[in-house]
């Protein structure tokens, strides 16, 4: 993974400090008083906000990224495409799913959590991709294996980031998180839901999606949707996934999360 933070000047701030400076100098003199007159004040008053918003508006914009590669050692699985992608984004991108996310790490809420979606992009590609784009992984990748290209890139104005401390940075670390640990089973999740037959839905759940089941609570709750209805073959088979996935909705510390009780699922 690489990412970091780049960019961000404050050249607005410190011009409208030098306006304000100036501003009250000029102001004062006898000839600007007398010059001004009853509009002096107005004219002060117009002066000032132009400065403020200098000071605001007129700085440079930061930018917090990160761009990684999630496959195979994170269980995406061969058979997930773009289609279940984007649907597994729509679904742990949304607001109640993301305070999902800070409760299992023991976070406070985010400032503008929503930001996420529109910073996240997840690209869809192959084995092919992965070595022509020139990544490296280990261990070495095979043919056949599907991969999650995600960038993100947060912009927001140098000034306003100062006053809003580290909330662009827990935003991205809270992002690489849901990226390398929730979506390659949200996907599997997806996956199965889209799947046209029990042959389909078997081959998937055969693939072992659900390793270290992260948001556990989530999935127990939507195995169990997915039970409903399902043919004996595959509901035996998801009741399996579920016994599974429960010893880790009761033990915790098993998928390394902060909290410490009970979680209610989104």
């Amino acid at each position: 993974m690489t990412g970091g933070m780049a960019g961000g000047h404050f050249a607005g701030f410190f011009l409208a400090l030098l306006g304000l400076a100036v501003l009250t100098v000029v102001s004062t003199r006898p000839s600007v008083v007398r010059k001004l007159g009853a509009n002096r004040a107005r004219v002060i008053a117009v002066s000032i906000l132009i400065c403020i918003l200098m000071a605001i508006f007129g700085n440079g914009t930061r930018e917090i990224f990160f761009r990684t590669v999630v496959g195979p050692n994170e269980q995406v699985l061969t058979r997930v495409t773009q289609a279940h992608v984007d649907t597994a984004l729509r679904e742990v991108l949304r607001p109640e799913f993301v305070r999902y996310m800070e409760r299992l790490e023991a976070l406070p809420p985010l400032a503008d959590g929503a930001r996420i979606a529109d910073a996240l992009s997840v690209r869809v590609g192959t084995t092919v991709d992965l070595l022509a784009e020139g990544h490296s992984i280990e261990p070495p990748p095979k043919l056949g294996q599907t991969y999650l290209f995600v960038s993100y890139s947060d912009r927001e104005n140098a000034l306003l980031s100062i006053f809003r401390g580290d909330a662009g940075v827990r935003r991205m670390a809270l992002t690489e998180r849901i990226v390398t640990r929730v979506l390659p089973q949200a996907a599997a999740i997806a996956a199965l839901r889209a799947a046209e037959n029990d042959r389909e839905k078997l081959a998937i759940l055969n693939e072992n999606p659900f390793v270290v089941p992260y948001a556990a609570e989530w999935i127990v709750a939507e195995l169990d949707k997915l039970a409903a209805g399902a043919s004996p073959e595959v509901a035996l088979v998801l009741a399996q996934k579920r016994a599974y996935v429960q010893k880790y909705v009761e033990n915790p510390a098993a998928r390394d999360i902060h909290a410490e009780g009970r979680i209610d699922p989104p």
